[in-house]
């Protein structure tokens, strides 16, 4: 799923890697999860941010640890 989010050209397999890693809530998914916020593709890309940052939230609820997103 980290190597999906990150690497595959497909925005919506991105989407759903990042809602899955959202759901699993790994800590190893924390760095990835946060480079996806940067991506720069086509306007389905918003999503792939919105939901990377919605699966940060919640990764961050179980660790208590409080995730900042980063000025664009």
């Amino acid at each position: 799923l980290i190597t999906a989010l990150s690497s595959d050209k497909e925005s919506s397999v991105r989407w759903s890697a990042a809602d899955a890693l959202g759901r699993i809530g790994s800590e190893k998914a924390f760095e990835p999860l946060k480079s996806a916020l940067k991506d720069e593709s086509a306007w389905i890309v918003e999503k792939v941010k919105d939901t990377a940052f919605t699966a940060l939230e919640e990764i961050s609820r179980r660790i208590h640890k409080r995730i900042l997103r980063e000025p664009q």
